[in-house]
């Protein structure tokens, strides 16, 4: 690249940021206001999201809210705000903003297209969308991220949980991120390939991601042609008689460091496999999984999926190197973990403190450092507070 176009792109994402606004929804909040105040927040995600352009950020209060949305190029939507009197966002698995799908037979994270610039969610539960179209859940495109997200109960076509498949020319940097997410007792149906009941990754990135308990006719919990690093695949279960394991990630993938309790010989798994046993010595020792697989069928099982807690409770000596602090004991100890460090230009490191790891993964594109989250201050990413 030039050094014309590299002063070109860095002007632009000046701009942008300049021009960024702020909106917010609540649960009690009322669509005939602007959404540009707290007080003043409206009541739908979705026309949220019809208010802001590239740059902007929606802020989202925890709660139930349901609808199914569709991303907006340059768009940052986070969840999880409360109300208490600055406004914070809580991290932890068990506050959430709550996409829920019941009865609408529509997946509930869409994107119309691959994003030209970087477009983020966080901080949301995306529950019970069942249906037969494509991706569960959410089906990402290019340059999307979706972070701290668990997704729950769901099932569609190809996957039931999260579909990453964009338009983007193979091997591209721009592919989809799914970071730091729980996928859990989701199913795919409709025997389209490749019947993957959490992930179908065929051009993005996953890192440090829990699927478990997932369903699939193939492969029940992940079938990745692309990118899956440092995540753990456990309880995830395909059709009797299939003879694949329940966990596929391509031996022709840049991908390492998972563990699961099943997977192929020759791919990115970390050995020996984790147990079977969550409280065995070698398992993962979640704090209350689920006890099966797949959507819940009956009402005792759906509340055994809500009531779920796949953070790690005692040490797992198997997956504690590779725990994000997000799935630890403490979710809101961050300085124990650096999360993404963009001084290096050939990789993100991300570093564990407590055992001194790194990860490695593939260098962030140009456009990332200049339009890289987090971009605006500590106190309006952390508080959700105007500009």
């Amino acid at each position: 690249m030039s050094f014309r176009h590299f002063t070109i792109l860095y002007f632009a994402a000046l701009a942008l940021e300049a021009s960024a606004a702020a909106w917010y929804v609540r649960t009690d909040g009322d669509d005939r206001e602007d959404g540009k105040r707290w007080e003043t927040a409206q009541g739908s995600v979705r026309l949220g999201i019809d208010n802001c352009k590239p740059g902007d950020t929606l802020f989202v209060e925890a709660g139930l809210y349901h609808e199914g949305i569709i991303l907006k190029d340059g768009v940052t939507i986070l969840g999880g705000c409360t109300a208490d009197e600055s406004w914070s966002r809580n991290r932890s698995h068990h506050a959430k903003s709550i996409l829920d799908g019941t009865g609408m037979n529509t997946r509930l994270v869409s994107c119309e297209a691959d994003c030209v610039l970087p477009t983020y969610i966080e901080d949301f539960v995306l529950q019970n969308a069942r249906h037969d179209q494509r991706g569960g859940a959410a089906w990402l495109r290019g340059n999307v991220r979706m972070r701290y997200c668990t997704i729950r109960g769901c099932s569609g076509l190809q996957c039931g949980g999260v579909l990453i498949k964009g338009d983007l020319p193979e091997a591209s940097a721009l592919g989809a991120k799914l970071e730091e997410c729980l996928i859990h007792n989701c199913s795919a149906i409709g025997h389209e390939w490749p019947d993957a009941g959490g992930v179908a990754n065929f051009d993005g990135t996953l890192t440090h991601c829990t699927i478990a308990n997932n369903y699939g006719d193939r492969y029940g919990g992940i079938h990745s042609e692309s990118s899956v690093y440092a995540c753990t695949m456990w309880g995830n279960r395909n059709e009797y008689g299939f003879v694949d394991p329940s966990n596929y990630v391509s031996d022709e993938s840049t991908s390492g460091e998972s563990r699961a309790d099943e997977g192929f010989e020759d791919h990115f798994f970390e050995k020996p496999w984790l147990s079977v046993n969550n409280e065995a010595p070698d398992g993962p020792h979640f704090r209350d999984p689920a006890t099966f697989a797949g959507v819940p069928l009956t009402d005792s099982e759906e509340a055994i999926m809500l009531a779920a807690d796949y953070s790690i409770g005692t040490p797992s000596h198997r997956i504690a190197a590779m725990t994000p602090a997000s799935h630890r004991d403490d979710p809101t100890d961050y300085k124990l973990y650096r999360k993404v460090d963009y001084t290096v230009p050939s990789f993100i490191r991300r570093s564990d403190y407590r055992t001194g790891n790194d990860y490695h993964y593939p260098a962030p594109s140009l456009r990332d450092f200049f339009f890289r989250y987090p971009q605006r201050s500590q106190d309006r990413q952390e508080h959700c507070l105007p500009l």
